[in-house]
C-alpha cells in the first residue's frame, strides 16, 4: 500500500508540474497576443494619423497648383508659378509615397523643368532703351511760336497818305488775330514753353507707361502707348536728326511681342484630381 501511495504521489507531482508549464506557457502566448494586439492597434493609428497628414497635405498641393495654373494662365507669370508648384512638391517630399502620390510627383518636377526652360523675354533690356528715350524727350525740337510783330504806332503812320494810313492799320488788326502762312512741307503747329513742356511730358508719360507694361507683359498697353507717342513726335516735332531717330527706335520697339505660349498644366491638373480622389 505504501508503494502504491508513493507512486501515486509522484505522478500527481508530474502531472501537476505539467499543467504548471502549460499554464506557463499559455501565460506567455497570451502575453505575446496582447504584445501583438497592442502593436497593431498602434501600427493602425499611426497609418490614421498619417493618412490624415496625407489628406492635409495634397490638400495643400492642390491649392498650389491650382494657384500656379491661375499665375500661369491669366498673369503668364512664370517665375512665381515656378515658385508656387517648387512649394507644392516640397508638401509632396513629406507626404505617404502611394503609387498615385509617386506619379504625381513626377510629373509636377517635369512640369517645373519645362517652365524653367520655357522662351524668356529681356524685360531689363527693354526697360533700359525704353528709359534711354525718356531722358532723350527733353532734347526733342518743337516748333517755338512767333508772336506777330508789334502794332503800329502813331509815329510810324504820320508820314504817310491817310488811305495807306487807314489800309495799314486794318491790315494790323487782322494779323493780331490771324496768321496767314503758305507751306509746301506738312506744317507742324508752334508751341510756347509752357506747351512745349507739357508735350515732353506727355512723351515721357506714354513712356513710362510702356516701361510698365513691359515688366508686366501687357502687351496692349505696351503696343498702345508707343504707338500714341510715334504719333505725337510726327505729328508735333520737327523731323530733325534726334526725332528720327527716337521715332526709329520706338517703331523697333513695337515689333517686340510681349504675347507668347507659356505651358498649359491640364495633364497635371489631371493627375493632381486622380490623386486627390484616391486619397480621399
Amino acid at each position: 500500500m505504501g508503494g502504491r501511495d508513493l507512486i501515486t504521489a509522484n505522478s500527481l507531482q508530474s502531472q501537476n508540474a505539467q499543467m504548471t508549464s502549460q499554464i506557463q506557457n499559455m501565460t506567455t502566448m497570451l502575453q505575446k497576443q496582447q504584445d501583438s494586439i497592442t502593436a497593431n492597434q498602434n501600427d493602425i493609428q499611426q497609418l490614421q494619423n498619417l493618412s490624415n497628414q496625407n489628406s492635409w497635405r495634397l490638400a495643400e498641393v492642390n491649392y498650389l497648383i491650382q494657384s500656379a495654373n491661375i499665375t500661369l494662365q491669366y498673369k503668364k507669370d512664370i517665375p512665381t508659378a515656378i515658385q508656387l508648384l517648387q512649394a507644392a512638391n516640397h508638401q509632396l517630399t513629406h507626404a505617404l509615397m502611394t503609387d498615385d502620390v509617386v506619379a504625381l510627383q513626377k510629373m509636377l518636377k517635369a512640369k517645373i523643368n519645362e517652365l524653367q526652360n520655357a522662351p524668356k523675354i529681356d524685360t531689363v533690356t527693354l526697360y533700359i532703351r525704353i528709359q534711354k528715350l525718356i531722358d532723350n524727350a527733353d532734347t526733342l525740337t518743337l516748333s517755338k511760336l512767333k508772336f506777330p510783330k508789334k502794332p503800329l504806332t502813331e509815329k510810324t503812320l504820320k508820314n504817310i497818305p491817310a488811305w495807306k494810313a487807314a489800309l495799314l492799320k486794318s491790315w494790323d488788326k487782322i494779323r493780331s488775330v490771324l496768321i496767314i502762312q503758305r507751306h509746301k512741307a506738312k506744317v507742324v503747329l508752334p508751341f510756347d514753353d509752357q506747351q512745349k513742356l507739357l508735350f515732353v511730358m506727355n512723351i515721357k508719360m506714354l513712356l513710362t507707361q510702356a516701361q510698365w507694361a513691359a515688366l508686366q507683359q501687357e502687351s496692349t498697353i505696351f503696343e498702345t502707348s508707343i504707338s500714341q507717342a510715334i504719333l505725337l513726335l510726327d505729328r508735333y516735332a520737327f523731323q530733325l536728326n534726334n526725332t528720327q531717330q527716337m521715332i526709329k527706335e520706338l517703331r523697333a520697339l513695337k515689333k517686340i511681342s510681349l504675347n507668347r505660349d507659356v505651358p498649359t498644366m491640364t495633364d497635371l491638373l489631371m493627375t493632381l484630381q486622380k490623386t486627390t480622389t484616391a486619397n480621399t
